[in-house]
């Protein structure tokens, strides 16, 4: 059960190590998406656990082609909010590795002031987040940018269709559910380019 999305050992409200259970259903997924395999082994409470990561060889490219983005023929400007900073880093990597430029912030303030003193053609913002949460930055940025505001894209890990349709009302283009499948964003984002 431990790749289970939202699996916990401890599942009481006063546990002492809190997380949303998505982790390890990311990286079995990641590694799934590698053509890989992840098994895990344990002697039982208290004793550790062991995660072994099978991953198939490939051949090295030879060449990168960042002028092969994933929308053709244009070089987006990206900026990604959000506190989670592994998945942060693996979705811009994944658009700079398209050809993209591509900001980062890890907080909401922060990220807010970003988005209103520079023009992006994307925003992927979290919803949860320090100082100032996705719903109020994506306000602030339709009533500051109003047409010129870039296409922002929620990301949360609540999927339910009140969650979708208030972060529709927020201003967001977009909702996508957490764990992040980076295929997944780059098709979204391909999509409301072409729109």
């Amino acid at each position: 059960s431990v790749f289970d999305l939202f699996f916990q050992v401890d599942s009481t409200l006063a546990r002492l190590q809190s997380g949303l259970g998505i982790g390890l259903t990311m990286v079995k997924r990641l590694v799934e998406m590698h053509e890989g395999r992840i098994s895990v082994s344990s002697g039982g409470v208290g004793t550790g656990s062991e995660f072994r990561i099978d991953l198939p060889t490939v051949a090295a490219q030879n060449e990168l082609h960042p002028a092969e983005a994933s929308v053709p023929g244009r070089t987006l400007s990206i900026l990604l909010i959000d506190d989670n900073l592994d998945s942060c880093e693996l979705v811009a990597l994944s658009f700079e590795n398209d050809g993209h430029r591509v900001t980062t912030s890890n907080d909401g303030q922060e990220g807010l002031d970003v988005a209103l003193a520079n023009k992006f053609d994307v925003a992927i913002i979290d919803i949860g987040l320090p100082t100032l949460d996705g719903y109020e930055i994506a306000r602030r940025i339709r009533a500051a940018r109003e047409k010129d505001a870039p296409i922002l894209i929620a990301l949360t890990g609540y999927g339910r269709q009140e969650d979708r349709q208030r972060a529709l009302d927020a201003g967001y283009d977009a909702h996508l559910v957490k764990p992040m499948d980076v295929t997944s964003i780059h098709r979204l984002v391909e999509k409301l380019m072409n729109e």
